[in-house]
């Protein structure tokens, strides 16, 4: 499956018709152009830049994206130290609960940079985003006697 580059946009509001697919690894779910992150299928709260680090390590998941181009992709046109890809990366780690302990998500790969490690499954929007349950016509059981 080819993917097209990220072009973030932190005020891009999602179209009814916009295709939305999903990135699921462990009980989370990522529709990355939406910008939402559910878990176990409630939305999760992750802030803005952990959300596009992410969203931009599942994309290149299995590989080592340079500590570098990751800062640069994610903060575009404005300069920041390592400290600030750290403070995100910590902040990322405790929503997914990768804590050292059980499922690894996103690994240090020291002196290179950052490495999406978890198996991902990817979905279309069909398959993953149902609309309004419907309802079924219910039988009542049978009186007792």
């Amino acid at each position: 499956m080819q993917t097209e580059p990220f072009h973030w946009n932190h005020e891009r509001v999602p179209d009814a018709n916009d295709q939305d697919s999903a990135i699921s690894f462990g009980p989370f779910r990522l529709f990355a152009k939406s910008r939402l992150l559910e878990k176990d299928g409630a939305p999760l709260h992750l802030g803005g830049r952990a959300l596009d680090i992410l969203i931009f390590l599942a994309e290149r998941a299995g590989e080592v994206v340079d500590k570098r181009e990751l800062i640069k992709r994610v903060w575009v046109n404005v300069t920041v130290d390592e400290g600030s890809l750290r403070f995100h990366i910590t902040t990322l780690r405790k929503a997914l609960g990768d804590n050292g302990e059980g499922s690894r998500y996103v690994v240090n790969v020291p002196g290179r940079g950052y490495c999406f490690a978890a198996p991902l499954l990817r979905a279309e929007a069909s398959e993953t985003r149902a609309g309004p349950p419907v309802s079924a016509p219910h039988s009542l059981p049978s009186p007792l006697a």
